[in-house]
């Protein structure tokens, strides 16, 4: 499991959704519709907590492959 620098609790697991998205520039209005809430049938209204939401595109991309190949993840 990987685990990230925010939010990053040492005693207990927190499951995360990951959302890949085609195109960066839709990223800011995922975002909002995940926080504002869902309606999810069966769970009721659902709100989630965004992480690395504000990370440039490029900059995101030069990251992950740095650490890639880097065997650091």
């Amino acid at each position: 499991m990987l685990l990230d620098i925010m939010g990053y609790h040492s005693q207990r697991d927190v499951l995360f959704l990951k959302i890949t998205l085609l195109l960066p520039k839709l990223i800011p209005s995922a975002k909002r519709v995940l926080e504002q809430g869902l309606d999810v049938p069966g769970y009721g209204l659902k709100s989630y907590q965004c992480f690395e939401t504000n990370i440039d595109f490029d900059t995101r991309y030069l990251l992950v492959q740095l650490y890639v190949k880097q065997d650091i993840v």
